[in-house]
């Protein structure tokens, strides 16, 4: 995200709720969202070497992805960058498993007007952690819900 959320831990986030800005921070090459869907509560941040050392844990559901791509997202039609386990995910000429999607609105490269990214689930979820990391994802707010 461009800057933290304004959101805290512990705050309610309702549909429509903004979650923050769309953003170049961290070790990202150009402004993207990127989110992960864990099938359990993880209450800290998790990067794409925990992966498989948590598979326990984190169980990344493609399906469940789709429901976060509509145009609530960021209020134009999302484009995705990335797609979960992108058989041309590289990093440093080496492919790394991304059970994640990396998206951006379909107009981001014209204007900042919809870099906005807004909770777009039916269901209300749970701030449960947020902040800044320097390692690699810039600025990350985990929010839970169950389905």
């Amino acid at each position: 995200m461009e800057r933290a959320s304004e959101l805290n831990i512990g705050d309610a986030v309702k549909h429509n709720t903004i979650i923050g800005i769309m953003g170049n921070t961290g070790a990202s090459l150009g402004a993207h969202l990127h989110f992960d869907i864990v099938n359990k509560l993880l209450k800290r941040l998790h990067r794409l070497s925990d992966i498989h050392s948590l598979i326990a844990d984190y169980k990344a559901l493609a399906l469940q992805y789709s429901y976060f791509i509509d145009e609530t997202l960021f209020g134009v039609k999302p484009y995705i960058t990335s797609y979960f386990s992108d058989p041309l995910y590289f990093i440093n000429g080496v492919w790394k498993d991304h059970p994640a999607y990396d998206v951006v609105p379909e107009n981001a490269n014209e204007t900042k007007d919809n870099w906005v990214i807004r909770w777009n689930r039916s269901l209300d979820g749970k701030v449960v952690d947020k902040g800044y990391d320097e390692n690699g994802y810039g600025y990350y707010i985990i929010i839970h819900y169950t389905q």
